[in-house]
């Protein structure tokens, strides 16, 4: 290699290197767009499909799990004081 080629295999490296980071600019940018619509809200009210209106929903059915889970414990324990008193 020359000289000359040198310089056009740096210069092409350098190009490179400013698409690349423009590539990850436009990358980075698309992430946070969609990061942001997984977290937008329609007139404070969570969108359908939005991450924030699935936390709300694994929320609500949380706690129906926990309150039909301390409802059966209540119950089993009343059959078990009511078995016990009965033997």
């Amino acid at each position: 290699m020359n000289a000359n080629s040198n310089v056009g295999f740096i210069l092409n490296v350098a190009e490179l290197q400013d698409a690349n980071d423009e590539l990850n600019a436009q990358l980075l940018n698309r992430g946070l767009e969609e990061g942001r619509t997984l977290l937008t809200t329609i007139n404070s009210v969570p969108a359908a499909d939005s991450l924030a209106a699935e936390f709300e929903a694994m929320s609500q059915d949380q706690v129906l799990f926990n309150s039909i889970i301390n409802e059966n414990q209540y119950k089993l324990q009343f059959e078990i004081i009511h078995y016990n008193d009965m033997t």
